[in-house]
C-alpha cells in the first residue's frame, strides 16, 4: 500500500510531529490488525470505539475515531466527526494515485456478484485485474478493495450496492468509472422504498453519477425500467448498451440451452455457441451484461468464450451444488433472497429436473408491509416443483405456506429445524437451501454432514 501516516494527517487536518511512517494496510476488525495499520473505529452492529485500544496495542499506528478513547496517547489519534464518511475520504484520496487505471463497476437488485465475477474473468484475458473480494460492496466493502489497488493493477472491478436512496451515489463519489453495469431492476430491499420498485430505480441510476462523460452505462433492455434509465444516461452524455433478446440489444442472446450441467448459449457478434458451468437463465443474462462490458474495454469473442467455459462460482453461496460425502447434494444459494431472486432459481431447478428435492427456505427481509403478501407470492412458485418435503424457516413461515398450498413444516426453533431436517434427508436427496443473509442458513447446511 503506498500511502504514508503523514498524509492521513494532513487530509484530516491533524498536526503530529509522528515520524514519516508507511501505512501497511486499513482495518475496522481489531483482531485482524497488523504492524502499522490504521484502524477505522466504525459505529455499526457493534461500536469499533470499544476495540480502538485493542488495536493499537496490536501494532496499528494510529486509529481513527469519533469518540474519546480512554488511555491511547492522543498522537495516534485522528478525531472526525463521522468515521464511516472518513473512510470514505480517504479511499478517494488514495484512488486518485492511480491516474491510467481503468474502472468498471456493477450493481443492481439481482446477479450483481455473478456479474462482476464474470467480468473480472473476462478482463483477465487482457489486463490485471484488481476486484471487490465477495460481496464488497458498501461503505466499509469498496474503501478496502480501493485501497488493497497497486500499481500493477490496471483494471477494478467494483461492486455496488445500497438499502437506500442517495447511498449508491455516496459510495461513487470515491471513484471514476469507465463504464457501469446495471443488472436488472428488482424488489430486493423494497420496503426501504415504499413498496415502490420506481424507487429502487432511481436508486440504482445514482451509479451514473460516478461514471465519467463518454462513459458507457450497460443496461438489460428486457428491463421495465430499460427507457428510463436510458433517458438518464443520454441526460449525462453517456454511452448506453444493451443486452438482452432485444433485436437492437448490443449483446443479443440469439438462442440458449438450460441442462443439469449448465448452460449454453449463443450471442450475435461472437461466433459459436458459449458454453458455462453456471445455471440458470437468469445467470446467461448476467454472462450477457458482462460480456457487454468486456467488449467495451475491448475483449475480443474468443476470450470471452474462452474464459465463461472456464468460470466457476464458487465459495459465494449461490446456487453452488455441493455432494456431501454422506450422498446428498446441497445447492447452496443461500447468500441472500427477495422475490425475484427466488423468482430465477425456481425456474432454475425446474429445467435442471432434481429428483427427491427437498426444500429449506428462510424468510425474506427488508420487505417491509409487503412481507406477508410477498412471502405468499414465493410459496406459490414453490408448487409448481415436485418437492418431496418444505422445510421454511422464519417469521413468515405461516405466509410462504399459505401460498403454496400443500402440507409444509414451519420453524421459529434452528435446532428444531437442524434435528428434523437430519432425520429426514436420505442419501440421494438434493436440498436447495435459500433465505436472506440474516437467516445464516449455511450454519443449518453444515448439520446435514
Amino acid at each position: 500500500m503506498k500511502l504514508k501516516l503523514k498524509e492521513l494527517f494532513t487530509l484530516f487536518n491533524k498536526k503530529s510531529n509522528a515520524a514519516d511512517l508507511s501505512i501497511t494496510g486499513i482495518t475496522a476488525d481489531s483482531r485482524s490488525v497488523k504492524k502499522g495499520n490504521i484502524f477505522f473505529a466504525l459505529i455499526a452492529d457493534n461500536d469499533g470505539h470499544k476495540y480502538a485500544a485493542d488495536a493499537i496495542k496490536a501494532g496499528a499506528i494510529a486509529a481513527v475515531v469519533q469518540k474519546e478513547i480512554p488511555g491511547v496517547d492522543d498522537e495516534k489519534l485522528v478525531k472526525v466527526t463521522d468515521t464511516k464518511d472518513a473512510l470514505l475520504k480517504l479511499a478517494a484520496y488514495y484512488f486518485k494515485k492511480f491516474k491510467k487505471l481503468k474502472v468498471a463497476a456493477v450493481t443492481g437488485s439481482n446477479g450483481k456478484t455473478t456479474t462482476k465475477e464474470l467480468l473480472a474473468a473476462i478482463l483477465r484475458a487482457r489486463y490485471r485485474v484488481h476486484k471487490s473480494e465477495k460481496s464488497f460492496n458498501n461503505y466499509l466493502g469498496l474503501p478496502l478493495t480501493i485501497f488493497g489497488l497497486d500499481s500493477g493493477h490496471e483494471i477494478l472491478v467494483l461492486e455496488i450496492g445500497m438499502n437506500h436512496s442517495g447511498e449508491i451515489k455516496k459510495l461513487v463519489s470515491a471513484v471514476k468509472l469507465d463504464a457501469a453495469v446495471i443488472t436488472n431492476i428488482g424488489r430486493a430491499h423494497i420496503g426501504n422504498f415504499d413498496g415502490k420498485e420506481a424507487g429502487i430505480a432511481k436508486a440504482k441510476a445514482e451509479i451514473m453519477e460516478g461514471v465519467k462523460k463518454g462513459g458507457a452505462i450497460i443496461l438489460n433492455n428486457e428491463d421495465r425500467f430499460y427507457k428510463f434509465l436510458r433517458k438518464k444516461a443520454a441526460a449525462k452524455k453517456l454511452k448506453a448498451l444493451a443486452f438482452g433478446t432485444g433485436c437492437k440489444a448490443d449483446t443479443r442472446i440469439e438462442k440458449y440451452a438450460l441442462t443439469g450441467r449448465g448452460s449454453e448459449f449463443k450471442v450475435r457478434g461472437i461466433s459459436g455457441n458459449i458454453k458455462m458451468k453456471l445455471k440458470g437463465l437468469h445467470n446467461i443474462y448476467n454472462a450477457a451484461a458482462a460480456i457487454t462490458a468486456a467488449k467495451f474495454f475491448g475483449i475480443s469473442g474468443a476470450n470471452i468464450k474462452k474464459a465463461l467455459s472456464k468460470f466457476e462460482m464458487e465459495g459465494f453461496m449461490r446456487f453452488e451444488e455441493v455432494k456431501l460425502k454422506n450422498g446428498i447434494t446441497v445447492i447452496n444459494d443461500c447468500y441472500n433472497a427477495n422475490p425475484d431472486s427466488f423468482a430465477a432459481s425456481i425456474e432454475t431447478l425446474k429445467k435442471a429436473g432434481y429428483r427427491d428435492l427437498v426444500v429449506l427456505m428462510g424468510e425474506m427481509l427488508e420487505l417491509g408491509p409487503f412481507a406477508a403478501a410477498l412471502h405468499e407470492e414465493v410459496g406459490a412458485m414453490f408448487a409448481g416443483l415436485d418437492i418431496k418435503k418444505f422445510f421454511i424457516y422464519g417469521g413468515n413461515s405461516t405466509n410462504v405456506e399459505r401460498g403454496y398450498k400443500k402440507t409444509a413444516q414451519t420453524y421459529d426453533d434452528r435446532e428444531k429445524l437442524k434435528a428434523d431436517l437430519r432425520s429426514f434427508v436420505k442419501p440421494g436427496d438434493t436440498v436447495f437451501v435459500k433465505g436472506s443473509r440474516g437467516n445464516k442458513l449455511e450454519e443449518i447446511i453444515s448439520s446435514l454432514g
